[in-house]
């Protein structure tokens, strides 16, 4: 679990990308919070590989090079927020 505090909100967006399309995003110095609306995407991080689809949220970290492949015959439409936050991390165990 995360708990962070925004500082500030660098941009809010929507965007869309037509199917079998693909973007890169550069090293930025700040968050992106994504909420995905529609359609469904392959995240490639140096060796990682993450499948976001409609109604999932994604937290990137700054610094993160990736690049976006649209999967499917749909857009790929979100939300995105770019912003400055402080992050403490908070771990709990519960047990029944």
């Amino acid at each position: 679990m995360f708990n962070f505090v925004v500082d500030n909100i660098e941009f809010v967006v929507k965007r869309s990308y037509p199917p079998n399309s693909s973007y890169s995003i550069s090293k930025k110095n700040t968050y992106r919070l994504v909420y995905i609306l529609e359609g469904s995407a392959a995240f490639c991080f140096e060796n990682e590989k993450m499948i976001s689809k409609k109604g999932d949220v994604l937290l990137l970290a700054p610094a993160n090079d990736h690049e976006v492949k649209v999967i499917g015959d749909e857009n790929y439409a979100f939300i995105s927020m770019s912003f400055f936050a402080e992050i403490s991390h908070f771990f709990s165990v519960y047990q029944a």
